[in-house]
């Protein structure tokens, strides 16, 4: 969405949202169209001082990118989840970029999700381990405040459970501190009727 706003929206400040746990997570948002980047389950599992790692990260992917040698050895394995355009080894040093310089930087090479291959595959809900689960809390606050709200505590065992008609499989609640959250794979969209495809929630 951030990538679709950007491309018809040019000069709008948009505000990028959802998965910004480090500074590659949100060097992907920035990537993306996101001027800004707007943290919050981080916040809520790790503390604020993930804000001020994130920040000290995106200075070090500024200044790597204005050196050769950085750029070189340092970006390309920048990270499991790095996201990081190519890069010209003649520039030779460059003045240090802002975030304001990168943003929308790899807007044309981002593509809609139907365009990958398999994605009518891509259908799992989540569930909880009742066994592992220490009814902290933080599966249920991630899924109201980013997701569909499909998690509730069961006042009978103490646990928290997963509604299976509202999970729309979005991963929110992967924060789960104890592993007790996993994700079981359903029918692809392609195994579906046209009537039960029309009764499938995709979003939220």
């Amino acid at each position: 969405h951030i990538n679709h706003v950007a491309r018809h929206n040019a000069g709008i400040q948009i505000m990028g949202s959802g998965g910004a746990r480090s500074a590659m997570t949100a060097l992907q948002l920035i990537y993306a169209g996101a001027g800004i980047v707007q943290v919050c389950s981080a916040v809520q599992r790790y503390s604020y001082e993930i804000v001020h790692e994130m920040i000290q990260g995106l200075q070090f992917v500024l200044y790597c990118r204005s050196r050769p040698d950085l750029r070189l050895h340092l970006l390309e394995g920048y990270g499991e989840e790095s996201l990081l355009p190519a890069v010209e080894d003649n520039k030779g040093v460059t003045p240090v970029e802002s975030v304001m310089d990168i943003t929308g930087e790899l807007c044309a090479f981002v593509g809609e999700r139907g365009e990958l291959e398999g994605v009518e595959k891509w259908r799992v809900h989540a569930q909880i381990n009742p066994d592992s689960c220490i009814s902290c809390g933080l599966c249920a606050t991630s899924c109201r405040d980013n997701g569909p709200a499909a998690i509730g505590l069961d006042k009978a065992t103490g646990k928290f459970v997963i509604d299976a008609d509202t999970c729309v499989g979005c991963a929110m609640c992967s924060m789960c501190p104890t592993g007790a959250i996993t994700y079981k794979q359903i029918p692809g969209l392609d195994d579906l009727t046209e009537e039960q495809r029309a009764n499938i929630t995709l979003g939220f």
